[in-house]
Formats: structure tokens, C-alpha cells, sequence
């Protein structure tokens, strides 16, 4: 059987080279003069708190502040929704009933948070 074509190989074929491929935050830090763990900073500021941008921008507030921001403002979230949580609990004196498990937090010092020497047993 006969093939209707024939394969030649070329004598020489041109090497393609891919461009050197990297993290695009790892270029765009390089472009700036900037660690790269800002450009992902900044991302992320622009889409959870964008109104700090324009503080960053006339030199208000610097990066870390704003993530420290960004950080207390989703803290304050989170309290909030424990105090709500708190208010819609039922009170500790409508809770009846027998329990297999009693948790108790006793107010005094046991002596061994940091302040004994560990080769010895405190208790």
C-alpha cells in the first residue's frame, strides 16, 4: 500500500522559545519596586475596601495599615454577629435538664502558664 503523500523531514525547524513564564504579581512587583506580597495587597484592598485606595494614594495610610483595616473591620463583623448570637440564645436559667459533661473555668492560677520552669511538674 502506497501513501498518496510523502513525509519529509525538514533539515532544520526554528526552535520556538516560549517567553519566560513567572507569576504575573512577581512581574508587576519588579515593574514597581515593590515585594510582590504588595500587588496581591493592594488586589485584595481594591475589591474588599476600595474607598482606601485613594488614602494610599495621597499617602494617608500605608499598605499593611490598610490590611490592618481590612483585618479589624471583618473582626468587627464577626463580633457583631456573636453579640446578635448572644442576645438570641435563651437565658442560662431557662436551660434545664441532666448533661453528661459539666465545663467549669475556675478563677484561680494553677501557677503553669509560662512562669514555672518545664523540667518540673507544677501540679
Amino acid at each position: 500500500m502506497s501513501m498518496p503523500f510523502s513525509v519529509r523531514k525538514p533539515e532544520s525547524v526554528p526552535e520556538i522559545i516560549p517567553e519566560q513564564k513567572g507569576d504575573a504579581r512577581d512581574k508587576a512587583a519588579a515593574a514597581v519596586g515593590v515585594n510582590p506580597r504588595y500587588v496581591s495587597d493592594v488586589k485584595r484592598i481594591k475589591e474588599e475596601a476600595p474607598e482606601l485606595i485613594e488614602k494610599m494614594r495621597k499617602a494617608e495610610i500605608t499598605v499593611p495599615q490598610a490590611m490592618r483595616e481590612i483585618k479589624e473591620r471583618k473582626r468587627e463583623v464577626r463580633r457583631e454577629e456573636n453579640r446578635a448570637a448572644i442576645e438570641s440564645a435563651p437565658a442560662v436559667e431557662a436551660i434545664r435538664g441532666r448533661f453528661s459533661t459539666i465545663l467549669i473555668d475556675p478563677p484561680w492560677d494553677w501557677g503553669d502558664e509560662g512562669d514555672q520552669p518545664t523540667n518540673r511538674l507544677t501540679r
